[in-house]
């Protein structure tokens, strides 16, 4: 899986499709949404500390095998207004690994922790308005986004062989990351979202994306707007200094909740 032409293929598709059909959206109203969820997350990539590097390809059935600690948060958090929007998208993740490497000279215990933080401004470029045969109110919407985002991490390889000892880096940046994202309504309680966005560009991290597609079912409960949704997300990052690389392609299945106001 090529994740570098994947996220740019998702981002230029969106960009595209809203340059070809943009329309401003019609209504002057604000929207608040909030949308934790789980990502069960697999790991796949290189980590490199003083010298000494190690591949790390550990499932998310492997890390719950070999696991010393696993913890972990996401959320998504929008707020619009007309056709302006704010983002912020924190995902944090405690996680140890034991016997990566397994049966080698270079066996190690692996833990990390990981914070992203994802934060920018949305504008929206498209705002469909359809009706069904039943006269129910359907949309389709594409907004274009451009921020920063913040990664920091701590991480450590513990070798089983002494001679090598136990190497950590406290490691912190930030990028610029541009993209998009679609709102879809397959039907007034279905919908899709498909979101994309790349960044680093060589300022800190050297490349970085990140994607996501979910489906999700609408409900109301005493007079709360929400929805369970569920998908698949990518995130990978490159990023290399003096001492330390990181090159990590972290994907899972998500699920998750949203509630809206507004």
């Amino acid at each position: 899986m090529n994740i570098h032409r994947i996220s740019c293929a998702v981002v230029a598709s969106l960009l595209g499709l809203s340059m070809f059909t943009a329309r401003t959206a019609s209504a002057d109203e604000w929207e608040l949404t909030i949308a934790p969820y789980i990502w069960i997350t697999s790991f796949d990539g290189k980590i490199g500390l003083r010298n000494q590097k190690e591949e790390i390809d550990a499932s998310f059935e492997d890390i719950l095998d070999a696991s010393d600690s696993l913890l972990a948060f996401n959320a998504d958090v929008r707020f619009h207004y007309g056709r302006f929007g704010l983002l912020f998208s924190p995902t944090y993740m405690q996680m140890g690994v034991d016997d990566v490497a397994n049966g080698t000279v270079l066996e190690a215990d692996f833990t990390t922790d990981l914070l992203f933080l994802d934060m920018g401004a949305e504008y929206r470029v498209a705002d469909w308005t359809m009706e069904t045969k039943n006269g129910e109110e359907t949309k389709a919407t594409v907004d274009v986004l451009a921020g920063a985002r913040y990664t920091k991490l701590k991480t450590e390889l513990d070798f089983d062989d002494g001679t090598l000892g136990s190497p950590d880096r406290d490691k912190d940046w930030w990028d610029p990351i541009v993209g998009a994202e679609a709102n879809i309504d397959l039907c007034p309680r279905w919908f899709a979202q498909l979101h994309g966005d790349v960044g680093g560009f060589g300022t800190s991290s050297d490349f970085a994306t990140n994607a996501m597609a979910t489906v999700g079912w609408r409900f109301n409960v005493w007079r709360i707007n929400g929805a369970i949704r569920a998908g698949y997300r990518v995130f990978y990052e490159d990023y290399d200094t003096s001492g330390f690389d990181w090159r990590m392609t972290i994907h899972g299945p998500i699920l998750g909740l949203m509630t809206t106001w507004g």
